[in-house]
């Protein structure tokens, strides 16, 4: 940096003498722009979000820098944020990955992955990683999360892509709803939330397998169909949240699963709500038929014979174990979504769905609950 020179002459008169000065005023060269790197915009944005009241000016005078650099790092908060999220998540990645159990991980997953993709066996997002959360137990890796971040970069790692193998949703009259929901604190007045039930049945594809499932990019895919034997199951609960034993109906009275088991021990009524509850029910059974799945899926020769596997009485297992899952405060919750309150307040009261999602994670709700969504009950 060049400093800049500015010369003035004067002209000054002592006496009868006159005599000429030249002063050289040298300016300071400017301040250079300091170079920020992500770090430090972070550190600046995160300054400023915890200390509101400070200005442009102090922000610069902190960080020793322009007050058009604060201006365009807090312009750019959005983009500067990302791109330190990004960038975070990926040095943990590489950590994790270099300490060589991550790469074990993806090892033994892929290998798994090609066996079951081999017998043309549907694969789904929540099938991987729960297979990948259970080879990290079995090398004791704590510290694995099976994220839908992990699964996105074990399908970029590895090439894999998600496919459709193979419905229409009715459609809900708002109008009928809400008028009825209008009616709702006249009809409950007077009523104990214990002595106010809902009843609702729900169609249950009891065998379906995912509808979808990753391969490899260029991999032709058949199976996996939705297996088309159903079960309807009946679900009650009362506003202070009891829960009545399921009532499932299938087609046979005696199924061949049945033999030498005392249905009256099955803990659900066999016979030949749906504000969140029959949701949640369905996520729990999905979980355990998953469970199952995962356990048999090497084993099967194909999708129809892993299919097979499930028959009327693991199911009826599985709905009581899931039924069971239910917590009285999902329950009240759901009651008081539906606008059903005599006593408690009129706030809208989102469903509580934090202790499922704890429990499942990251085993979400798979493409056949939307199938069992679907049926239209007669």
């Amino acid at each position: 940096m060049i400093a800049m020179s500015i010369k003035r002459f004067y002209s000054v008169s002592i006496g009868s003498q006159s005599e000429l000065y030249i002063f050289s005023l040298a300016m300071p060269p400017p301040v250079p722009r300091k170079a920020l790197n992500l770090k430090q915009k972070v550190d600046i944005i995160r300054f400023k979000e915890s200390n509101g009241g400070w200005s442009i000016r102090k922000l610069a005078d902190k960080f020793d820098i322009g007050k058009t650099q604060v201006t365009e790092v807090l312009k750019n908060k959005e983009n500067i944020l990302r791109r330190y999220n990004e960038n975070s998540t990926n040095e943990k990645s590489r950590r994790f990955q270099r300490n060589g159990q991550g790469e074990l991980i993806d090892k033994i997953v892929l290998e798994w992955f090609n066996r079951v993709r081999n017998k043309n066996l549907p694969v789904s997002g929540p099938i991987i990683q729960a297979k990948a959360l259970e080879v990290a137990r079995e090398i004791e890796c704590d510290d694995f999360k099976a994220s839908n971040g992990w699964l996105e970069s074990f399908k970029v790692r590895h090439n894999i892509v998600f496919k459709s193998i193979c419905g229409e949703s009715a459609s809900t009259n708002l109008t009928i709803v809400n008028e009825w929901k209008s009616k709702i604190s006249e009809i409950v007045t007077g009523y104990e939330p214990q002595n106010i039930f809902n009843a609702d049945e729900t169609g249950l594809f009891y065998r379906a397998l995912p509808d979808k499932t990753f391969s490899y990019k260029g991999e032709s895919c058949s199976g996996g169909k939705i297996a088309k034997e159903r079960l309807t199951v009946l679900l009650c609960v009362s506003m202070s949240g009891e829960k009545l034993e399921p009532l499932v109906i299938g087609k046979s009275v005696k199924p061949r699963c049945f033999k030498g088991i005392d249905v009256s021990k099955l803990a659900v009524e066999w016979k030949a709500n749906n504000q969140g509850i029959i949701q949640n029910f369905k996520v729990f059974y999905r979980k355990f038929a998953l469970q199952h799945i995962i356990a048999n899926l090497e084993e099967a020769q194909n999708a129809h014979d892993l299919a097979k596997q499930i028959d009327v009485l693991k199911t009826i297992t599985w709905v009581k174990k899931a039924w069971t899952q239910i917590s009285s405060l999902t329950i009240t919750n759901c009651f008081k979504k539906a606008d059903f309150s005599s006593k408690c307040s009129s706030d809208d009261i989102a469903i509580i769905l934090d202790d499922i999602r704890t429990e499942l994670n990251p085993v979400e709700s798979d493409d056949e609950q939307q199938a069992d969504d679907q049926l239209e009950n007669s």
